[in-house]
């Protein structure tokens, strides 16, 4: 699927010698040139620093074939110097050579998250200028969009899972690349390894997703610790006994079997990366290229509309305010710890104001909360109850003005000529969904 060409009417796959596609778009020899040079650079992008492997499993066998202790020891400050070596080796190359090739992995990942968010980004736009913008929010089940609606909660779903699994912060994502219709799409998202558990995961016949993740941002520290500390306290007064050194020894090669399945596994979730970081570089091309061809003409040709961009303009209220009742709903939502005694001597508009200043601090949205209510020329709600009152009159308030506008906007051209394009756009946005999850 990567390396294959793409219709850049429905987002399918194409074989390089069609100029037809099975959704009966006929393309030109000169856009097949043009896919095909893009997903080419795709392919053949170089992702990583291969070095940082490559040190990795050079050190780890030179370590295993030359700091072996010899067979036969004629005192023990012999034995205690080769395997000081050895220690030294671990201490000095190979645990530093995994933990500069662990945070690659993790900058890596980091990179492929900024992808995904990107892609579902790009899907969430979409779907909201479809069903926004060009139908209207509250017509639906009316126009039958039930499925990309589902495609945008399906996108707002991946970034929000993307944004806490990847242990992004916001300031990470400040210059991410959204597409044509980005805006704010990102509003809509909403411990030290221990040697039981290291072992328990280690000696797993398969490994969970959460296992490797795990293993991956502690395995410095499950190295550096299982493999150095706990092996030279447990030699402690005794090294001069060459006995001990050998039970050491052993001790030391039996945990290396385990390095050596963390080093597979950051191999194998390298190569995963990779093929993510690929997958959805190529998911965002398509995305862009069919938007290019298929929307934005549509949404420059509404944007040049007067009827169009006066009732834009009267919407910004109405916006205001659902954005403000979004930021309340996430209040609700929000769980923080309660105190019995605060409750107990507190009205309950007192507790309401004390615990929401809580939580809107906790998800950050204070300044911006304040800014609606400054737009708006409104304060913070005092109670529970005016706030759902709010959000009633409000919504209601809402339906009625997009009701009243879309009897006049459903009489323009440029949504009665290119309805049926705009709902077409879902076979691109299915494509794409079907190629992440397949």
């Amino acid at each position: 699927m990567i390396n294959n060409i793409f219709c850049p009417n429905c987002g399918s796959d194409l074989d390089i010698n069609s100029t037809i596609c099975k959704c009966g778009e006929s393309i030109s020899r000169t856009e097949v040139s043009l896919i095909n040079s893009k997903v080419t650079a795709i392919s053949n992008k170089k992702i990583v620093d291969e070095s940082f492997r490559n040190n990795v499993n050079d050190y780890f066998e030179y370590f295993v074939k030359n700091k072996k202790l010899s067979f036969i020891y004629f005192d023990s400050n012999s034995a205690k110097v080769d395997f000081n070596a050895k220690i030294d080796y671990l201490k000095n190359s190979l645990v530093p050579s995994i933990n500069d090739w662990n945070e690659n992995i993790i900058n890596l990942k980091k990179n492929v998250a900024r992808d995904k968010i990107e892609v579902y980004g790009r899907i969430v736009s979409i779907t909201e200028f479809i069903l926004k913008e060009f139908f209207g929010p509250f017509t639906i089940k009316e126009n039958g969009l039930q499925e990309i609606a589902a495609y945008r909660d399906f996108g707002i779903d991946k970034i929000s899972e993307t944004y806490f699994d990847s242990n992004l912060n916001l300031s990470e994502l400040k210059d991410i690349d959204l597409g044509a219709l980005g805006g704010n799409v990102l509003n809509a998202i909403g411990n030290t390894f221990q040697s039981d558990s290291f072992k328990e995961i280690l000696n797993k016949g398969e490994y969970s997703k959460s296992d490797i993740k795990q293993m991956r941002n502690e395995v410095g520290v499950a190295v550096a610790v299982e493999l150095v500390s706990g092996i030279t306290n447990m030699i402690g007064q005794n090294m001069q006994a060459i006995q001990m050194i050998r039970e050491a020894d052993s001790e030391l090669n039996e945990k290396l079997k385990e390095t050596s399945n963390v080093i597979n596994l950051m191999a194998i979730e390298e190569n995963e990366s990779i093929k993510q970081k690929r997958l959805f570089d190529k998911s965002e091309l398509i995305l862009d290229i069919c938007f290019e061809k298929k929307l934005k003409p549509i949404v420059n040709e509404l944007n040049n509309v007067p009827t169009y961009i006066q009732y834009k303009n009267n919407r910004k209220k109405f916006d205001l305010e659902q954005e403000k009742i979004k930021i309340d709903n996430q209040l609700l939502m929000k769980e923080i710890p309660i105190s019995f005694w605060v409750c107990l001597l507190n009205t309950k508009n007192g507790n309401y104001n004390i615990y929401r200043k809580k939580r809107i601090k906790s998800i950050d949205k204070q300044n911006q909360y304040a800014e609606i209510n400054n737009l708006l020329n409104e304060k913070n709600h005092k109670s529970l109850i005016d706030s759902e009152i709010y959000k009633e009159l409000k919504t209601k308030g809402f339906e009625e003005f997009e009701k009243e506008n879309r009897r006049i906007l459903k009489t323009i051209p440029a949504i009665i000529n290119n309805k049926d394009y705009v709902i077409g756009f879902t076979q691109v946005i299915r494509t794409i969904k079907s190629n992440l999850i397949s």
